[in-house]
């Protein structure tokens, strides 16, 4: 049973840049709220070393009225003390 889900740190490892890719091809969207500088910035220098593809599915949302018309906002917990 061990063996059959394959819990050492070696798989992992190996199953770990699957994982990546399959997940970088199935997002749709990759929505980031309230950016700091350090993110834009952060984003901005590894920009030319990502794809094309993947860079437009970067979106930089500012507010909550914006994430709104973005997302279902049943979708989206928010802690009490943000929505204030």
């Amino acid at each position: 049973a061990g063996d059959a889900h394959c819990r050492t740190i070696g798989c992992s490892l190996r199953t770990c840049p699957f994982s990546s890719f399959r997940l970088r091809k199935n997002l749709k969207s990759l929505i980031i709220v309230h950016p700091s500088w350090f993110i834009r910035t952060l984003l901005a220098l590894t920009k030319p070393f990502i794809s094309s593809k993947f860079s437009q599915k970067i979106q930089f949302v500012f507010n909550l009225t914006d994430l709104s018309e973005l997302v279902p906002m049943e979708y989206v917990s928010i802690p009490d003390c943000i929505k204030e």
